[in-house]
């Protein structure tokens, strides 16, 4: 048996893709230097969830797209 729901990446992808594209480039690097990641390869990575974010991270970049109005991890806009 396997533990699935244990195992899930999560990704923050499609709320990024919701911010407004005039923008995008300011919040990606802001979730940069906070998480501490020095290539935009790490970014990518992380936000497609072909590696996986630390606790840390997942607050972070939880705080920043929510600063946003997005949901870092559904993409659906908050109130």
């Amino acid at each position: 048996m396997s533990n699935e729901a244990n195992t899930q990446v999560k990704t923050f992808g499609l709320a990024f893709g919701n911010l407004p594209g005039n923008i995008q480039q300011q919040v990606k690097e802001e979730i940069m230097k906070a998480c501490g990641w020095n290539w935009a390869q790490m970014f990518s990575m992380k936000k497609n969830g072909t590696r996986a974010l630390t606790e840390k991270e997942e607050v972070m970049v939880s705080h920043i797209l929510g600063k946003y109005g997005f949901n870092a991890f559904t993409g659906e806009k908050i109130a």
